[in-house]
């Protein structure tokens, strides 16, 4: 299976600091091995959306939605 280095890109991501929610962005890479490039986003947002050092920061009771985008892959 081959492997793929996706680029992705988050933003209005309502992270709390000292109580309140700053909205913050971000640029990451994720490694993945998938069978094609489409398979191979998907697994880098998923990674993303479960990685519990960010969910943990996160105010979910925050009114804006966080985006991901894919920068490359």
């Amino acid at each position: 299976m081959p492997k793929y280095s996706v680029i992705l890109e988050g933003k209005n991501f309502p992270i709390l600091s000292n109580g309140n929610a700053e909205l913050f962005g971000f640029i990451t890479t994720r490694k993945v091995k998938a069978s094609d490039l489409n398979e191979a986003k998907l697994k880098a947002v998923e990674l993303i959306k479960k990685d519990p050092s960010l969910i943990s920061s996160l105010d979910l009771d925050h009114e804006v939605t966080p985006e991901i985008f894919l920068d490359s892959a």
